[in-house]
């Protein structure tokens, strides 16, 4: 059971990771060098986005934003994943992250891009509304136009830039949220499979308790007891957990993380006292019924 308390869950018995695990993490799977060439490799794709002679956005300017962040952040960290996880890194999970990772972008360049065309909207208006009011303003038609289209070059040079911070912080949180996830999920499976093991005891070892009273029981046994009338080699046998391990289950207690060195604690109950000793004082009255019912047979 002691890999169990390897596994950081909160209060309601989830997964939960720490923080700095995953920031410490992350440079480990991807390697510090990463971040400097996705963002560089990227940052040159900005510019395919925005037609700088023209200056304006290229058809379809955020498809092709977000293709490139998938294609040149989304595929490279996945496999970067699945080479530092081996087959600790389920398609399942590859499926996942994949999906995690391009919803973001999504989010991300609908945001940066939606802005934008608010902007350039907004300046088109304030564009016509100074036309129609040439007489009063005493500006020409030149000079307003000038004016604008200096504005919406402005706006244009703001959208690079957002989209510059926008790829540098992708490049720094995708490989978390990556990190997080795959761990996340890990550990979940560590847990099922502990708890699956646990199960697999406590249901091997329930099986044997009527063989046990029944060689050296009677209705005085309880769960607290239980182990003080039983030889533990007979025990181990028939469970394949020794009395020590079945009393740590049962009253928990100090241990030493195998991992760390560090003593913790766990807290047993694993068993129900009262469901416990009531199934016993039962068979027990079953085995005297049975006993009688055969002497009044026999006599």
């Amino acid at each position: 059971g002691n890999a169990a308390n390897n596994i950081p869950l909160d209060d309601n018995g989830e997964v939960k990771l720490d923080e700095e695990f995953i920031i410490g993490t992350a440079p480990e799977v991807f390697g510090e060098k990463i971040y400097a060439e996705l963002e560089e490799q990227l940052a040159t794709n900005i510019n395919d986005v925005v037609d700088t002679q023209d200056t304006k956005l290229v058809p379809d300017a955020m498809e092709v934003f977000k293709k490139q962040l998938q294609e040149n952040a989304v595929a490279p960290l996945v496999q970067m994943a699945k080479d530092h996880y081996g087959e600790d890194l389920k398609p399942s999970d590859e499926k996942l992250i994949s999906r995690q990772l391009n919803a973001e972008i999504d989010v991300r360049a609908n945001r940066v891009f939606g802005d934008y065309h608010i902007q350039q909207r907004t300046i088109e208006k304030e564009r016509k509304d100074a036309l129609d009011n040439l007489l009063d303003t005493g500006k020409t038609e030149q000079e307003v136009n000038r004016e604008f289209d200096e504005k919406q070059k402005k706006a244009l040079e703001q959208l690079q830039n957002t989209l510059h911070e926008t790829v540098n912080s992708f490049v720094t949180e995708a490989p978390r949220d990556l990190v997080r996830t795959v761990e996340t999920k890990k550990k979940e499976r560590e847990k099922d499979s502990i708890e699956d093991s646990i199960r697999d005891h406590l249901r091997g070892f329930s099986r044997t308790i009527p063989s046990f009273l029944m060689a050296y029981g009677d209705d005085k046994v309880t769960l607290i007891t239980f182990d003080q009338i039983i030889p533990d080699i007979v025990f181990r046998e028939v469970t394949s957990i020794t009395l020590d391990q079945f009393r740590f289950l049962r009253d928990g207690g100090d241990y030493t993380d195998p991992e760390t060195g560090e003593t913790k604690h766990f807290d047993g109950h694993l068993f129900e006292p009262v469901v416990f000793d009531d199934s016993v004082k039962e068979f027990m009255r079953l085995q005297y019924a049975l006993a009688d019912y055969f002497d009044e047979k026999s006599t």
